[in-house]
């Protein structure tokens, strides 16, 4: 991290909420499977149960996933935001101070006016 501030890389954000849809997408997939529940004899109504169960926490845990990858894109953003907003407020920072020196110095100042 720069002078022990915060950074961010757009491409590692970005690999872990396509990772996570990816998860979310293979938990929708096996959901939406249609699993018979075995015969079990005696306790066949049970595991029917349990894994009407599973299918349910399947479809929450993927729901879970796809919003903690909309978390990091809205994250991402506003990690994007900060940077934009401080890049112009030290472009117009710059740009004030160069006009403050006026017209007749900057000649003499070695400085970019892009």
């Amino acid at each position: 991290m720069p002078d022990g501030g915060y950074s961010f890389e757009t491409g590692a954000l970005d690999d872990m909420a396509s990772k996570l849809r990816d998860g979310a997408e293979a938990l929708d997939q096996a959901a939406t499977a249609q699993a018979e529940a075995p015969d079990a004899g005696a306790s066949s109504p049970y595991v029917a149960r349990a894994l009407q169960a599973l299918m349910t926490s399947t479809v929450a845990g993927a729901q879970a996933l796809d919003d903690i990858a909309e978390k990091i894109n809205v994250a991402q953003g506003s990690y994007h935001t900060i940077e934009n907003t401080h890049e112009g407020a030290m472009e117009k920072q710059q740009h004030d101070t160069y006009e403050d020196w006026g017209e007749e110095s900057m000649g003499e100042r070695n400085i970019p006016l892009n």
